[in-house]
């Protein structure tokens, strides 16, 4: 009969006479530590047992941790969701405990089913959106996932929303973190309405290396985007200025030709080796800049 069997015999008779009661924690161990001392197969489970339970003790433990953050969080999101906001020192509360339960899934010490339980808690705050916890939610929803399975889980969760900047991130999400680019093209090409949308095209084609493309549109993204176009603008006087192609240097409007973009033309003036032509503002063309070189 082998050593294990025995000893579990033995085990099952000690219990039953109720003899373990009668010794302390400190004789237990030493009765422990001498039979594992004897016998390799009884020492090997036992620390195979001890193992397990320490184990079992640590996930139930960073569980605990996990549920007290959250909820703690929660309770104070759900309150800044009826009320519009709340006191400060709540707010400090949630932006210290989101990250640390953040934290645990990222040190691996949750489960899968728990991070399920997690990205789906934040949603039901998240869709309210009128609470200010808004970044914190999606960020620390984002941070926690680790592959397709949860990236494609977000997707479906932020199909509900009927936010433009969620929209945004679902293409993102395809093109960055699932390499889908059919996907993200397909979604892009489907709302190109401003400015920043089409600059967001170009960046994706000039990273491809596909630089007419994204010549293209960004001369499209002048012509015919809303709002923001500047970007767009910058973008070709870089390209023209660095590749020395100043014949294809366009023109831009007085208005086009904002603050924001000044520094870069005016530098463009001073470090370009070639002398200038021609620098000359129509009154009759709606206030155009021209840029001619020899």
């Amino acid at each position: 009969m082998g050593a294990i069997v025995v000893f579990k015999m033995a085990k099952i008779n000690i219990l039953e006479n109720s003899k373990l009661k009668d010794f302390t924690k400190e004789q237990l161990i030493e009765i422990i530590n001498k039979t594992a001392n004897k016998n390799k197969s009884f020492k090997q489970e036992i620390e195979e047992s001890v193992n397990n339970k320490q184990a079992d003790f640590e996930e139930e433990n960073n569980y605990s941790k996990y549920c007290s953050l959250w909820e703690e969080a929660e309770e104070i999101i759900s309150k800044f969701n009826e009320y519009g906001g709340g006191p400060e020192d709540e707010e400090d509360i949630v932006y210290k405990n989101l990250p640390e339960a953040v934290k645990l899934f990222n040190n691996s010490k949750l489960d899968k089913e728990t991070k399920v339980e997690f990205i789906n808690s934040c949603f039901e705050q998240y869709y309210h959106g009128n609470l200010g916890f808004e970044d914190l939610l999606r960020d620390s929803i984002f941070e926690v996932c680790s592959n397709k399975e949860d990236w494609l889980l977000v997707i479906e969760k932020l199909k509900r929303s009927n936010s433009s900047y969620d929209a945004k991130c679902i293409m993102e999400i395809y093109r960055d973190k699932l390499n889908d680019d059919e996907t993200y093209l397909k979604l892009r090409m489907d709302k190109l309405h401003f400015g920043m949308d089409y600059y967001d095209l170009v960046k994706y084609y000039f990273k491809k290396n596909k630089i007419e493309k994204a010549i293209n549109l960004a001369n499209e993204g002048i012509d015919k985007g809303e709002g923001r176009i500047i970007d767009l603008i910058e973008f070709l006087l870089k390209y023209y200025t660095k590749n020395g192609d100043y014949e294809n240097t366009p023109r831009y409007s007085f208005g086009q030709l904002t603050l924001a973009l000044l520094p870069n033309f005016v530098t463009s003036l001073f470090t370009n080796p070639s002398i200038f032509s021609k620098i000359s503002l129509d009154l009759d063309s709606n206030f155009t800049f021209f840029i001619g070189y020899t």
